[in-house]
């Protein structure tokens, strides 16, 4: 069923975001944005981190959701936020937050707060 599908492609890139702050050892600074492209099921999807104030803010009000109050937090390196888009379909965008500290993943929210 498509919800399945669903549940194990959010997995899959969980799994991924997970590994790439799982490597980082030395301050969020001094890495390089992370910025990649993933393929399941022959579909492609883009996972972006979300580094500045206004890129916050404006994902934030384009998916009517709080990601755009996170700025202190990315700033003072406690969480890292991504958005992930599936190509050709803008409806399949969702935030992602995770932790530095514990490196956990805390949040995944689509537009209005819609669950994946």
């Amino acid at each position: 069923s498509f919800k399945i599908k669903l549940e194990t492609i959010s997995n899959e890139i969980i799994n991924k975001i997970k590994l790439e702050i799982e490597n980082r050892i030395k301050p969020l600074h001094s890495y390089p944005i992370i910025n990649f492209n993933f393929e399941w099921n022959n579909l492609k999807y883009k996972i972006q981190e979300l580094i500045t104030i206004n890129d916050l803010k404006k994902v934030g009000s384009y998916m009517k959701h709080c990601v755009g109050t996170y700025g202190d937090q990315v700033k003072n390196e406690k969480s890292v936020i991504f958005q992930i888009e599936k190509e050709n379909d803008k409806d399949f965008k969702f935030t992602c937050e995770s932790s530095l500290n514990n490196h956990s993943l805390n949040q995944l929210f689509g537009k209005y707060n819609r669950l994946p």
